[in-house]
This record gives structure tokens, sequence and C-alpha cells, in this order.
């Protein structure tokens, strides 16, 4: 009869110790792997960027927090800590969810590409084409490229605009809204400040 060990079971955000290429950093638990079953995604040291799958043997069975028995409760658990306090913080980061929300509606225009965009065709007497707007705008100094191919970053940011400033009159020509119209001062003067 073979002795059955206790398998740890990580819970999701649970910090632990671990041991990744050879060494030991503190890990937080992210799930379990889709393509590897039988491995845990983690994030190393508390970074978002740096992540790794370990397996549950490369995890020291003491989580981090001074938890000296074996299974994987959170330290806030062992105090007591009520669940009611739990919820009423998720209101109050609900609460300021939606200030953060009312806060992005009031924001003024940035200087961005499809700004200098709207600003060209609002200076323009006929509609235009993704190149012709991003070249004129260079030209004003109004936008400097970055990429390779700013006019196909220009003609999506348009097809995907939330606010619709722009209409396709043609294949790849575009002109104002009455929406972009009334963007148009609010816009100029992100450009000259």
């Amino acid at each position: 009869m073979s002795k059955r060990t206790k398998t740890m079971r990580p819970k999701v955000g649970q910090v632990y110790m671990a041991t990744v290429d050879g060494e030991d950093h503190e890990v937080t638990i992210i799930g379990k792997s889709k393509r590897h079953p039988d491995k845990y995604r983690v994030s190393v040291d508390g970074s978002a960027s740096v992540m790794a799958l370990v397996a549950p043997k490369d995890l020291h069975p003491t989580p981090v927090g001074g938890n000296d028995d074996n299974d994987a409760t959170p330290p806030a658990k062992k105090a007591g800590k009520k669940a009611s306090s739990k919820k009423a913080s998720s209101k109050k980061a609900s609460g300021k969810a939606s200030e953060k929300a009312s806060e992005k509606t009031a924001r003024a225009p940035r200087r961005s590409l499809i700004n200098a965009a709207l600003l060209v065709l609002a200076g323009s007497k006929k509609p235009l084409g993704a190149k012709e707007m991003v070249g004129v705008a260079e030209a004003k100094g109004l936008y400097k490229p970055t990429g390779k191919t700013p006019e196909a970053t220009l003609y999506s940011a348009l097809l995907t605009d939330k606010h619709k400033r722009a209409e396709r009159v043609d294949r790849g020509v575009w002109q104002l809204t009455d929406a972009g119209r009334e963007a148009i001062p609010s816009i100029k003067a992100a450009f000259e400040a």
C-alpha cells in the first residue's frame, strides 16, 4: 500500500516562494496553465511583465506572509477577517471607477495623430485620404511620425473612432462629421497649448 501525500493546491492571488530558473523568487499565483495543466502561471517578484510557469513541486509549501502550516490559506483569513469588509471595499472601488470614467469623458483632447488629422480635415475644402492627412499634418508640424506606416495607423483610428468625428465618403477618403466640427475648437486649443 502506497502512502498518499497531501497535494498542495495554490490559490489565485496567493504569494509563495518558488524556484524559477534555478533561483528562489517571490511569486504570485495567477492561475492554472491551459497548455500545461500540471503547472501554474505565476507573476515573478510582483512584476506584471515577468511571468513564468511553475510546477507545484517547485512551490515552497509555506506561503509568504508567515504561515507555518502547510495549507495555502492567506494570512488575512487566518486572522478572521470578515467577508463583509471585502464587499465594502469592492463598493468603494466601483465608486472610484465611476469617478474615473466621468473624468475621462471630461478630459481635454490631446495632441495625437487622429486629432492632427481632424485639424487638417477642418482646414481642407475637400475630403482627404489618410496619406494626404499625415503629409499635411507633418508639414504643418502638428505630428511627427514615429512608425513605418502612420497612414495605416490613422486609417484604423478613423475607422474605430468612438466619437465618429470623421466619415468615409469614398474608398480611403474622409471628411469631417458634425461631431468632428464641434470638436475642432477644443482640439485647436490642445495643439496651441
